[in-house]
């Protein structure tokens, strides 16, 4: 039987392997939480059943279906299967990794793909997601809104630019006999930098008119320092931030006659990359516009707006057209 005593040494080193070092810090952070709460149960770390125990007292309200409220629960699946995923490197005799192999497997196999009342993001033209803009009250929001739209990136990461003197964020750049806004992302999700450009001639002035006029701090672009306390942390000032803002798009979706609980700050992503999928009906598309590492991402977003069918029906819908060619035989 094996259990783990130093758990903060345990946890140091699962937060230091190559496995878990290229996740995002906000994701390594809900992992580390998840595996910490399981290690706390004393369990042997390579009994399957120990696993599952934990999960069914943990999420016990996936395994019933009584709730779709507990969603980042499910992140406890996720995160014990890369602990045993490095569990696994480490261990020396093939028959341990062989048993890690099986929890892996069966952690797989046993989360639920998603929740059987979950809604699907309610989708908003871009003429309506324009209206939601216009009726922001803070003009800072009304900007962060249209980057998300337009570029389809996360509130997060726009909030994360920073006005760097030999590397600034927003720039302004003559491409064709125009003025095109330069958008560099460096702390996107997992690590990832990206550059991204502004066409709309008027989106571009906006932005030219806010740094010139409204952005007074010397840091962030979209980051107001002033009403949160002193000796806060970044990230608190962040979520402080992120808070008005969605207050306010909260408000402004009220105002127009949507459902707010249908919608997120992230649904202004959800809706472009379906606006670039009807475009192009190209899912690869979509994973480039998206900057998905993983093409897995892309997928996950496409089906979970049913903008892509799962193998089921996809099954029925290819047999029903084999059918119809037979009776026209």
């Amino acid at each position: 039987m094996t259990t783990i005593t130093d758990i903060e040494g345990e946890l140091e080193e699962f937060k230091s392997d190559s496995i878990v070092n290229s996740i995002a810090k906000s994701t390594l952070k809900v992992y580390v939480t998840s595996v910490k709460r399981f290690l706390k149960t004393n369990p042997n770390i390579e009994n399957a059943d120990d696993y599952i125990n934990f999960l069914k007292g943990t999420v016990v309200l996936h395994y019933n279906h009584e709730t779709g409220t507990k969603k980042r629960n499910l992140c406890y699946f996720d995160s014990l299967a890369k602990y045993c995923k490095y569990r696994k490197s480490i261990a020396e005799e093939p028959n341990i990794k062989s048993i890690y192999t099986k929890i892996i497997k069966l952690l797989k196999d046993t989360k639920p793909n998603q929740f059987p009342n979950k809604k699907i993001s309610e989708y908003l033209t871009i003429k309506q997601r324009l209206n939601v803009i216009k009726h922001l009250k803070e003009y800072k929001h009304k900007l962060m809104a249209k980057l998300c739209m337009t570029l389809g990136v996360r509130v997060g990461s726009v909030l994360e630019m920073r006005a760097e003197p030999m590397r600034p964020a927003i720039s302004f750049q003559s491409k064709n006999n125009r003025v095109v806004g330069v958008i560099d992302f460096y702390k996107m999700k997992g690590g990832k930098t990206s550059r991204k450009y502004i066409f709309d001639d008027d989106f571009v002035e906006e932005l030219q008119v806010y740094l010139d006029t409204s952005f007074t701090d010397d840091e962030y672009y979209f980051i107001e320092k002033g009403k949160c306390y002193k000796n806060q942390t970044h990230e608190t000032v962040l979520k402080t931030n992120y808070h008005w803002y969605w207050q306010d798009l909260r408000e402004a979706l009220q105002i127009c006659g949507y459902n707010y609980e249908q919608w997120s700050t992230h649904c202004f992503r959800k809706n472009a990359a379906q606006d670039i999928y009807d475009e192009t009906r190209d899912p690869y598309a979509v994973k480039e516009f998206l900057d998905h590492s993983d093409f897995r991402a892309t997928e996950h977003y496409l089906k979970s707006q049913g903008l892509i069918k799962n193998q089921i029906d996809l099954q029925e819908k290819f047999s029903d057209k084999i059918k119809k060619e037979e009776n026209i035989d």
